[in-house]
């Protein structure tokens, strides 16, 4: 049985208003600040206490026009006092509540590597200034668990659950909720008897990925049987049909869940699909086998959801789109490319398909493809191109009965 890990995130920082200025944030009872000086005066009345160190933390109980009350600790004791308010600044605090060492890695929104891995043993904490957006990860079960603390948020996790207490606040971009319905075909729920907990798990992970990147939230609204068993490199393409006529009902976007891996007809022995998806469609398939040395299928649905928003192959190699999917780095991003690509088309309606776009969008899209896809893709490629495709191959499959969920 896994160690019991219980970690709380807090994060409250200044967000840009209307104009993109950055609003001085307001400090208030029940937040962590940081001293940002040495010698900064912690007082009582007029009676200097002591004179704090840079980076000491303050429990905040007061806040009081140009000073902010709290407790610090000074040599193992407690000490109440006031501060400067311009000497201290919100934080951002870490705290490990298990039983067992914590390893996790940090990074500030923006930032375009991660932190180096931190120990943090049980009943410790760490502490960061708060910069901008804090994003922690660890691993778990061979998966990374990733948390994104928005301004505001306070985040907890414990016994797999990421529970977030706080509602996000707008941090500059309109958060966009994308509903989706899970559904699992027979050899999936042979494989794993939790099938509806462990799809959920790999949908919230892949969504705080989004959240942080393009403010692109997923939101898992049903995860039904599906009444369908894929075999052992079977055809993809009729995977593919089958998949395309499960109506989403009331969700936007359809996931599709194997246990097998599958083929394309004529390929060799030594290719195998992983799952698949279409430009600007509704309907993603996604392999995922723990016995196989498969990638994680937290990856796979990042990459098909890019793929599904017009993202493309890139020859960045820091980026999850590397074409190798072998190739894509464990410390992977979303690119800038990629990230500038999903901005232009994550209000698409997936309704109705590439149509949806604005022709600037569209073509800022072609054009951004043009200067930054890789060389190996096939001529005529473009997402634009490929959504139109997946627009006649959907009128195609409406003029078939849809299939059934059990």
């Amino acid at each position: 049985m896994a160690p019991l890990i219980a970690a709380v995130l807090v994060l409250v920082l200044g967000v840009p208003d209307a104009l993109g200025q950055a609003i001085e944030p307001k400090i208030k009872p029940g937040d962590t600040v940081m001293v940002l000086k040495e010698g900064a005066r912690l007082k009582v009345e007029d009676k200097t206490l002591a004179e704090l160190r840079k980076n000491v933390r303050m429990a905040v109980t007061h806040a009081d026009g140009p000073w902010i009350g709290g407790t610090v600790d000074l040599d193992g004791k407690s000490r109440w006092g006031w501060v400067a308010k311009a000497d201290v600044a919100l934080a951002v605090v870490v705290e490990n509540a298990s039983r067992q060492p914590w390893h996790y890695q940090t990074r500030f929104s923006g930032d375009v590597r991660w932190g180096d891995v931190r120990s943090l043993p049980p009943g410790l904490s760490h502490a960061y200034l708060a910069t901008g957006r804090l994003v922690v990860r660890f691993g778990r079960a061979g998966r990374w668990i990733t948390a994104v603390c928005n301004p505001g948020e306070r985040f907890h996790y414990e016994q797999g659950e990421l529970v977030n207490c706080r509602p996000p606040q707008d941090v500059g971009l309109r958060l966009r909720r994308l509903t989706v319905l899970a559904v699992a075909d027979e050899t999936y729920r042979d494989h794993f008897a939790d099938w509806k907990d462990r799809i959920a798990e790999i949908v919230a992970t892949a969504s705080h990925y989004y959240e942080d990147a393009v403010a692109l939230r997923l939101e898992l609204v049903d995860c039904q049987p599906w009444d369908y068993r894929a075999t052992a490199r079977g055809d993809v393409r009729k995977t593919a049909e089958r998949l395309l006529r499960v109506e989403p009902t009331n969700a936007e976007l359809v996931i599709g869940w194997l246990g097998v891996i599958q083929s394309q007809p004529g390929a060799p022995s030594n290719q195998y699909e992983l799952g698949w998806y279409a430009a600007f469609g509704r309907h993603i398939c996604i392999v995922d086998d723990e016995r196989r040395q498969l990638p994680g299928a937290t990856l796979l649905l990042l990459r098909g959801l890019a793929r599904t928003f017009g993202a493309f192959w890139v020859i960045d190699k820091t980026s999850m789109m590397r074409l190798a999917l072998e190739a894509v780095p464990i410390d992977f991003q979303f690119g800038e490319t990629v990230r500038q690509v999903i901005l232009l088309s994550r209000d698409f309606d997936l309704r109705q398909g590439v149509e949806s776009l604005s022709p600037e969008n569209a073509r800022r899209i072609r054009e951004l493809y043009r200067q930054y896809h890789h060389p190996n893709d096939p001529p005529g490629s473009d997402p634009i191109t490929n959504g139109y495709r997946t627009r006649r191959f959907y009128q195609q499959i409406e003029r078939k009965p849809s299939f059934r969920l059990i």
